[in-house]
């Protein structure tokens, strides 16, 4: 890499993780820090960065920030917004064009389309991507939409959107709500859907949505666009609804909850006995007001999820609003403040990605724990894997005067300045799975964890074939920091231990915890090796484990490979079910169980009773079935 190249990749990494320091950088780029203080010195003397005390620190006044736009120094949003703009403009747009005009690579732009695609802004093709909708396309689907959705529907189904997990049956009405969720349901979420709206129904095909969609049986009514459902006595034989979404019209305090029509009445009704849980999605300028027909609610409760009101009702005045038996959230922008209102502590929780199966877990379980306590008020926010966002919701929990922090984020050149905002506000801080200095812990015990994996993988080359090995492949992430490289290090030494095998011949890749990033590598690494090699690859998760996988697939490689990971999520025990699948196993760290165990754990903290700094969840190796 010449110094011109060089000095633009510091500038990449200051601008999307800002709180990198020069030793990261020199440990990054892989140069001495006395050549990144120079590259340092020359930018700050182009007028885009300042030098501070080991760090520089991008300028934000305009004509600096209109500097790094002309190199397309951009931030991963930034970039995405002009990729959007681009496909907008052209309708349809080419990989190598793209990298060539942002200056990035290729594998950057394939992630970026693919994370627009997630979000149903674009659709993959080969060589590129296209807008998602034609012309004719779009203007059907604004024709369904009307007007475009208030603030307070946005944030209540953002709120809905982030309770549905992969492989869930859901179903949804014929509300402003559901439109809502039919555009914004990502394509690949291998969710099905279950409705009665005609309109929703259009969307998600005009979309290309990729699972299953069932409409109910019942009898067309062309005003609504939506069915009357019949055959109710038949339904639930045929449909298994795990999660129900339903709009209500309004709710008073002394009569509860109403519906519009005897029809709406009637699916509510059917769709309410049949489904495991059901949620109530109701905009705060509807609650005091009478609707005509009144729902009854009392003989449902037990498989109400939750109420989802947006925050323009206080917390006081949801209190006030709703009975204590009615889970109430409400939904306000990236944060959700959970029932009940007011109570002895505050504690604000940040996701690390709602879209991620494990952390989409972890924050259910930490939302059925805290439910169970009535002294506290939980404020829900999602990091989504950036930086800013993160901050931002930093600075959300200050503003709302949280007790403590339950904070979930990958980024461990961030820690420092959560931890200097939080102290700050003096707000202790509890940290999951990457920790935070000073904060308390919990979660994997990441090097007894690669022990694991690690004797399981030499016991399996020494099965299989002798103890012999051609390839060794291990997949971590630099910016999650030692965590994942603890993890790596006990699956090494485990299995060197036990299996000879020369380290410089090991090749170690940084898949930014990204699934397409960890195929592309790993396609890469093996696409040239003789068919009947003999390869390994450990891996720190199983999101880049299912990526990995996928490679071995498409190389057909499989029979010949023997693949280990951590975490054992559903996809990955399904896909430990699949005859000839080279997954050999998966640590699971059960994030189902965190909830109780931090609950527990922030309740002392706030109780200044004394406890552990070092916290682990149980540890188990899931395998094959024999």
């Amino acid at each position: 890499m010449n110094a011109v190249k060089r000095r633009e990749r510091i500038l990449r990494l200051l601008r999307n993780k800002p709180s990198m320091t020069n030793a990261d950088l020199s440990a990054d780029l892989g140069v001495a820090r006395e050549t990144i203080r120079n590259d340092l010195i020359l930018l700050e003397a182009e007028g885009v960065l300042k030098r501070e005390h080991g760090r520089g620190v991008i300028l934000d006044d305009e004509a600096a920030q209109e500097k790094l736009r002309s190199r397309g120094i951009l931030t991963r949003e930034e970039r995405r917004a002009e990729i959007r703009r681009i496909l907008e403009e052209r309708k349809e747009v080419k990989v190598a064009a793209l990298t060539k005009s942002l200056n990035v690579s290729e594998g950057t732009v394939r992630s970026d389309l693919s994370a627009l695609e997630r979000e149903g802004q674009a659709q993959r093709v080969h060589g590129g991507a296209v807008l998602v909708g034609s012309p004719r396309q779009d203007s059907i689907v604004s024709s369904l939409v009307g007007g475009g959705f208030s603030t307070g529907v946005r944030h209540i189904c953002e709120r809905a959107l982030s309770l549905i997990e992969r492989g869930d049956v859901i179903f949804i009405d014929n509300s402003v709500y559901s439109l809502y969720i039919a555009l914004n349901i990502p394509l690949e979420s291998e969710v099905s859907v279950v409705t009665n709206s005609l309109k929703a129904a259009c969307i998600l095909s005009q979309r290309r949505y990729r699972s299953d969609v069932f409409m109910l049986p019942g009898l067309l009514q062309t005003e609504e666009l939506a069915v009357e459902v019949r055959f109710k006595e038949t339904l639930a034989d045929v449909f298994f609804i795990a999660k129900a979404f339903l709009g209500f019209d309004s709710y008073t305090a002394e009569r509860g909850f109403f519906v519009a029509t005897d029809k709406q009445f009637d699916l509510c009704n059917t769709i309410t006995d049949m489904s495991e849980a059901f949620y109530i999605l109701i905009e705060s300028r509807h609650v005091g007001e009478r609707g005509r027909y009144g729902f009854p609610m009392e003989e449902k409760l037990g498989k109400l999820g939750e109420v989802m009101v947006d925050d323009g009702l206080s917390a006081e005045q949801a209190g006030s609003a709703f009975p204590d038996t009615h889970p109430v959230t409400l939904c306000g922008e990236n944060y959700a403040l959970k029932s009940p209102f007011k109570r002895q502590f505050i504690i604000g929780f940040s996701s690390l990605y709602g879209s991620y199966e494990f952390s989409q877990t972890v924050r259910r379980s930490i939302e059925e724990a805290a439910r169970k306590y009535s002294n506290i008020e939980l404020i829900l926010a999602d990091n989504r894997m950036d930086p800013a966002t993160t901050m931002k919701n930093v600075e959300t929990f200050i503003e709302k005067k949280v007790d403590l922090v339950i904070e979930y984020q990958h980024d461990y050149n961030l820690a420092p300045l959560i931890v200097e905002k939080l102290a700050h506000a003096d707000i202790p801080i509890l940290a999951i799975d990457i920790p935070i200095p000073g904060a308390v812990y919990f979660g994997a015990n990441n090097y007894k964890a690669g022990l694991i994996a690690g004797e399981e993988a030499a016991r399996e080359v020494k099965n299989r074939w002798g103890g012999e090995l051609d390839n060794i492949v291990v997949m971590t992430d630099k910016a999650t920091g030692p965590i994942p490289e603890n993890r790596i290090a006990g699956m090494l030494e485990a299995f060197l231990k036990e299996i000879p095998f020369d380290q410089d011949r090991i090749v170690k890749v940084n898949t930014s915890n990204n699934r397409k990033k960890s195929e592309e590598d790993t396609l890469k690494i093996l696409e040239s090796v003789p068919r009947n090699s003999r390869n390994l690859i450990m891996s720190f998760n199983d999101i880049v484990s299912l990526g990995a996988l996928e490679a071995l697939r498409k190389l057909k490689i499989e029979k010949n490979s023997v693949v280990v990971s951590h975490s054992y999520i559903r996809s990955i025990a399904r896909e430990l079910s699949r005859a000839g699948s080279p997954l050999l196993g998966s640590v699971a760290f059960f994030p189902e169980r965190y909830g109780t165990k931090i609950i527990d754990l922030a309740l002392r903290m706030l109780h200044k009773e004394a406890v552990n700094p070092n916290n682990y969840t149980e540890h188990l190796w899931m395998a094959k079935r024999s």
